[in-house]
């Protein structure tokens, strides 16, 4: 087992604090690309670094947040993902040595995804490969996605982590006020997903303050049987001018930590507002604790469960739950002479109709009749105008692949009782995307 995650079988781990507020006490203009001090002040870079290492963190992250494709075009440094990111492992090894890991941070895009903006499943998927390859390269130990607002943008960034490397993965979400992503995720929905996908750890970074996070990481602990991750900002920020400030101290850090290892949270830190001193709270804090046995005892099995993005059903009774036909025997002639590429109109209207009633989940036959090529603009179609799970009967391997890898959910997967040659195939593909395979 890779020796991260063995340590969390038996210890509280530390993260370190802000990267921004530290950089900005350095010089750092509001300007400036923050990722580009990696090659221009190096040994700044490496100082803070080494200043949460001497707080007590076992875990520091590399200055690479928006070291992406996508971000660094907005400072013509796109063609630097790899140079940036690399020197910034570097700087971070070098400072560790053999006290800290070094988890490399990975923020997200910064475009929204279909069909709240242009960018495509793919292409996301193509900007979190490239960065994911540069840090696992440079000799990272962890990967660390954080401050992701968008369900569908993490299962993209998880999916680039888990096909090009390695490395043990941390999934950070960042919630609102309410409890809920940006876009709307839940956190039930944020765990089984991101669980289901094969991460190490959920998380939850940003957002406010510890006792607003408490709540998120609880709803977590409910939902997945995974260590946790948080990471806190110093509360709300306060601004006044081009100063900023934030209300919470070292010392109301340290006093929700032993409600956040209680809640199942192995590996703690901050996020914005948050310094050495934090970190520093954090670990003298832990230094008298002794940490209680992981357990899942009395939790439902994640795999019992299918989702969309924002709703959850529990399978475990399936014949108790009204999952409807997206097409059956009295619209099938009109699907098949219908439906067209620029024509989803007639699919639209049916999954406005089914969630209108009382409906817990879509069902979706993936034979579809000479449209095989239309099953990837169907399930965007049905995402778009639906909140409800989806249960897909796969008609053959590359079908379901392709229903599955731009599915913003956790589907289930309907198999007949009898096996045949593609049998394994369609089980490995739902293991692979997280699904319940359901037997009929």
């Amino acid at each position: 087992m890779n020796k991260f995650l063995q340590d969390l079988k038996t210890n509280i781990l530390v993260f370190d604090g802000s990267k921004g507020t530290m950089l900005q006490k350095m010089g750092l203009a509001a300007e400036e690309c923050p990722e580009l001090w990696n090659l221009k002040h190096p040994e700044k870079v490496k100082e803070l670094y080494a200043s949460y290492i001497e707080a007590g963190s076992d875990v520091i992250q590399t200055n690479t947040f928006g070291a992406n494709r996508s971000v660094l075009e907005k400072f013509n440094l796109q063609d630097k993902v790899s140079e940036i990111n690399s020197a910034s492992v570097r700087l971070a090894k070098e400072a560790a040595g053999n006290r800290a890991y070094v988890a490399a941070s990975i923020g997200p895009t910064g475009k929204l995804l279909e069909p709240s903006g242009d960018l495509t499943f793919e292409q996301a998927y193509n900007v979190f490969k490239e960065q994911v390859i540069s840090v696992t390269q440079a000799g990272a130990d962890i990967i660390n996605f954080e401050t992701i607002t968008d369900l569908c943008e993490m299962r993209a960034a998880i999916l680039a982590a888990r096909e090009n490397s390695p490395l043990p993965i941390i999934a950070s979400m960042t919630f609102e006020p309410n409890g809920y992503t940006l876009m709307g995720n839940s956190p039930a929905t944020c765990a089984l997903v991101c669980q289901s996908l094969g991460v190490d750890l959920i998380g939850a970074n940003c957002s406010t303050g510890p006792e607003s996070l408490l709540e998120i990481t609880k709803q977590f602990h409910s939902f997945s049987s995974l260590p946790l991750s948080v990471k806190a900002n110093a509360g709300l920020p306060l601004c006044s001018g081009d100063n900023i400030t934030y209300n919470e101290t070292p010392e109301t850090f340290k006093s929700t930590v032993n409600d956040f290892i209680e809640s199942g949270v192995r590996l703690i830190g901050g996020c914005c507002g948050t310094t050495p001193e934090f970190i520093s709270a954090i670990k003298d804090e832990l230094s008298n604790f002794n940490p209680a046995g992981f357990t899942i005892q009395g939790k439902p099995s994640p795999g019992s469960f299918i989702c969309s993005a924002t709703r959850y059903i529990n399978l475990e009774n399936i014949k108790d739950i009204d999952l409807v036909f997206l097409i059956d025997d009295t619209n099938v002639e009109t699907f098949e002479k219908e439906l067209s590429e620029d024509n989803m109109d007639l699919i639209a209207d049916r999954v406005l109709d089914i969630s209108s009633n009382d409906a817990r989940a879509i069902y979706l036959n993936l034979n579809m009749a000479g449209k095989s090529h239309l099953i990837v603009p169907v399930v965007k179609t049905i995402q778009t105008y639906s909140k409800l799970p989806l249960i897909f009967q796969p008609a053959e391997p590359a079908l379901l692949e392709s229903a599955l890898r731009i599915y913003n959910g956790k589907a289930g997967v309907l198999l007949g009782n009898s096996i045949d040659e593609n049998t394994f195939d369609l089980i490995f593909l739902a293991k692979k995307y997280g699904s319940t395979v359901i037997y009929d």
